[in-house]
């Protein structure tokens, strides 16, 4: 595995900086399908980028939570009307001399990959609906904001409830009621610890929003859900607490004993992570405790613990581990790939449902390697199509597919994008895949392998930082050699033999095949499996016909046409032997496949060399 670089890229970690178009607001139109008549509303964003927010005229307030956009999208990827009238009046706004389409923009919003909602605006111009895009979409994905602290989450909170104040700086308490409150005894407590904290008025349906400060939210918040475990922890450190009658107190000696015997994974190095000290607690109680004068003592209280353990410095992930922290410049194969399987699948994966959109998601969420079972389309274009061979599942398009790869591939992370493919398709579909392939991924395709690292034994792959922007093309790749000996023996001219497509690791033991010369490998009939993801016992009998029907299918496979196998390079699909074969022929562009009960197997059996 490469070797850790602690914050080598940490510096680049930066919170949120929303600029003051932004601030200040926007004029948009908000449509949607079930509504004939758009909204004209000012758009905004808060300076912290938790929301992205809007005001309509008449001055009720909407709002969408950051952290649930999962993309934003303008011009030929947005949303535009269905209905016609609709979208007449949505074209009329703003610049009349450019296109509707091109002014569209569409915030897609969920709490998971699959149910997923649009959210659609209209720009007065181009320039503003994509400046609008970009910034949402980085606070959407700012690596600070997706990995929020409590006191972060708090903030938040507190956020929603301002941008919904009144023209008379008045925060109704419905308001809060919506966000924390679910039943009428819990609108009960919150009325009452509003009161405590007076915020809140008898019988008033209003909070004074010059009032509720975000220190004044932490402190309705400690009072409706108060901590008697943090005073515990400062009784059971220091015993003086429980005697006397102030709020308990920590000094600077047993606060350094509570951060490295509570606070502390003993896991860690202590090199890199080196234990607190005096100084470090001197620091923290600076930063965090409330109270000056407990501060000027050199004391910690329970409110000031209890706002450390709420805050960034007590994360459970080190700041430095949420940025790129390892180093980036080793071979590929020494890397964990984060890999999506039958990634146009948006369910089960006999009877669910194949979207394009599901490439998009897979992409945004980081991953670097996704799946494309391609099969000869049917329609009047016969294009190719996407899906999971004979199954009940449904197709989508090879041509969306590829645009929907082309456009968010590269958006969250430079590093290279695998396209694995599982080919089924006829030579002449193979040839509209190959000229998709080049229209939507062009120069990005590694089509030649980088000439610092030919594809010759001995020689290691290329690192993931030399290969960013990249697609690599994973696919059955003809094997030249055996189709020159068999035409020479008497092979039918034009006919080649294809290097077996990847197959799983029978279960079992590896083979063992000592005598094996550099270029021989052992019979490849007795090294295929297929995996049964499903209890063949309890499955529905027609999934089982297909599945059956899937397996007998899985082994008549097309010709690769040579355009699709000359981009191969550094992911050759190759099945395996056993390590010592792997050793002799000691190539490190070809990929195994192997399932999971025999990679356990090989790792029981040889791990020394499962590790190498």
């Amino acid at each position: 595995m490469a070797s850790a670089k602690t914050g080598v890229h940490s510096s680049q970690l930066r919170p949120v900086t929303v600029p003051n178009q932004m601030l200040d607001g926007a004029k948009f139109l908000r449509w949607e399908d079930e509504s004939s008549i758009p909204q004209t509303v000012t758009l905004k964003i808060d300076s912290k980028g938790y929301l992205l927010y809007w005001q309509t005229a008449n001055g009720d307030v909407d709002f969408l939570d950051t952290s649930f956009i999962r993309d934003t999208r303008c011009g030929r990827s947005a949303r535009l009307p269905k209905d016609l009238k609709l979208r007449e009046i949505c074209n009329l706004f703003g610049s009349g001399n450019e296109p509707l389409e091109s002014r569209s923009l569409s915030v897609i919003v969920g709490s998971d990959l699959v149910n997923l909602q649009w959210v659609n605006f209209v720009a007065s111009d181009k320039e503003t609906a994509q400046q609008w895009a970009q910034e949402m979409f980085l606070c959407a994905t700012n690596i600070l904001s997706m990995n929020p602290s409590f006191s972060d989450l708090l903030e938040r909170a507190w956020t929603k409830l301002i941008v919904c104040r009144d023209c008379d700086d008045r925060i109704p308490v419905k308001s809060l009621h919506r966000l924390i409150a679910a039943h009428k005894e819990d609108k009960k407590r919150v009325e009452a610890a509003l009161s405590d904290c007076k915020l809140l008025s008898p019988k008033s349906e209003f909070i004074n929003a010059k009032v509720l400060t975000f220190d004044a939210f932490v402190k309705f918040f400690t009072s409706l859900c108060p901590r008697q475990d943090v005073d515990q922890i400062c009784h059971e450190i220091n015993p003086a607490n429980s005697k006397a009658k102030q709020q308990p107190v920590l000094n600077i000696a047993q606060f350094v004993q509570l951060l490295n015997e509570k606070q502390r994974d003993p896991r860690l190095n202590e090199i890199l992570y080196p234990y607190a000290n005096e100084a470090k607690a001197k620091e923290l109680i600076q930063k965090y405790e409330p109270s000056p004068a407990i501060a000027a003592k050199d004391q910690l209280s329970s409110a000031g613990l209890q706002a450390f353990l709420m805050s960034p410095d007590n994360g459970l992930i080190p700041r430095d581990k949420l940025d790129i922290s390892q180093d980036m410049e080793q071979p590929l194969s020494h890397y964990f790939i984060n890999s999506s399987h039958n990634t146009y699948l948006a369910g089960h994966q006999l009877t669910g449902k194949s979207s394009v959109e599901m490439y998009r998601q897979v992409l945004l969420t980081g991953c670097r390697c996704v799946e494309l079972d391609c099969w000869d389309g049917k329609g009047a274009d016969e294009e190719p199509m996407v899906t999971h061979g004979f199954t009940m599942c449904s197709e989508v398009s090879f041509r969306e597919t590829m645009e929907a790869i082309a456009e968010t591939a590269f958006k969250v992370s430079d590093f290279p994008v695998i396209l694995s493919f599982e080919n089924h398709c006829s030579p002449k579909q193979q040839a509209k895949m190959v000229k998709l392939i080049k229209d939507y991924l062009g120069d990005r395709i590694l089509a030649q392998p980088l000439e610092s690292h030919p594809l010759k034994p001995g020689t290691p792959l290329p690192s993931p930082e030399l290969l960013k922007g990249k697609f690599l093309i994973k696919n059955k790749k003809r094997d030249f050699k055996k189709s020159a000996k068999q035409h020479g023996s008497g092979a039918i001219a034009g006919e080649e033999k294809l290097i077996e497509p990847d197959s799983a690791v029978a279960e079992g033991s590896p083979v063992a095949n000592k005598d094996l010369k550099e270029t021989e490998a052992p019979n490849e009939a007795s090294t295929s499996a297929v995996d049964v993801d499903e209890d063949p016992d309890e499955e529905d009998p027609e999934l089982r016909r297909l599945r059956e029907t899937a397996v007998e299918m899985s082994t008549k496979e097309p010709e690769t046409v040579s355009e699709i196998s000359a981009m191969v390079n550094y992911m050759e699909p190759a099945p395996f032997y056993s390590f010592e074969y792997a050793a002799k022929k000691n190539v490190a562009y070809e990929c195994c496949s192997i399932s999971e009960n025999s990679a356990t197997n090989l790792l029981k059996e040889a791990p020394e060399d499962f590790v190498k």
